[in-house]
């Protein structure tokens, strides 16, 4: 039986601000459509449930017990998001404000193929996923049952929640990109400049909070 309090407590977590729906939000307003946004989706959930999988196995413990590798995962997670931090930043910085031809620009086609391997990058180079499911979720095992078993249903169900909340993100940001681009063109290239300035220095932030342990 799953509880309301879980429920609950999965969603708090689940919408909070993070590198996931950072990159979800510079897709959707990039690319034409929600090809991409949802591709890099896919790849989220793909490596949570990898993650999940480690969870379950316990293996998330082995990491734990020897800090080397888990560091070494942090410093891998942490290094990729504040390479995409710089480069979306620089990139941002670089370019200036371009004519009214430029700013009406059509938003590039999706690669989906490239925003899989993101997705996927994104969500499977941070170690703490695992070991956050490892912390949060035996909390909810009802009392009685077996471990394992409850641990892979609660699993399935966070990840379940955290599809539902990629896809209505991806609709709900694509649908306002749109509309931006339909109403009114001209501000699509400004606002994605700034969109990168801010999204580049969000990941710069989530990787030194990532290297730092925090």
């Amino acid at each position: 039986m799953i509880s309301t309090a879980f429920l609950l407590s999965s969603l708090v977590v689940i919408i909070a601000p993070g590198p996931d729906a950072a990159l979800i939000l510079r897709l959707a307003f990039g690319s034409r459509g929600r090809a991409a946004p949802l591709a890099a989706a896919a790849g989220m959930i793909t490596a949570g449930a990898l993650q999940a999988t480690v969870s379950v196995l316990g293996v998330s413990l082995l990491l734990t017990a020897d800090s080397g590798l888990f560091r070494a995962l942090q410093w891998v997670g942490a290094a990729l998001l504040c390479y995409w931090g710089v480069r979306a930043a620089v990139g941002a910085l670089r370019h200036p404000p371009a004519g009214p031809a430029a700013r009406a620009a059509a938003p590039e086609p999706a690669d989906r193929r490239r925003a899989y391997l993101k997705g996927l990058a994104c969500t499977g180079t941070n170690p703490k996923v695992g070991l956050f499911l490892l912390a949060f979720l035996p909390q909810f095992i009802p009392p009685g049952q077996p471990p394992v078993r409850s641990l892979a249903v609660l699993c399935a169900v966070y990840l379940t929640l955290g599809t539902l909340w990629l896809v209505a993100l991806t609709e709900a940001t694509t649908r306002l990109a749109t509309l931006l681009e339909r109403r009114a063109p001209a501000t699509r290239r400004p606002l994605l400049r700034w969109l990168d300035l801010g999204l580049g220095l969000a990941f710069i932030a989530f990787g030194i909070r990532l290297a730092l342990g925090s």
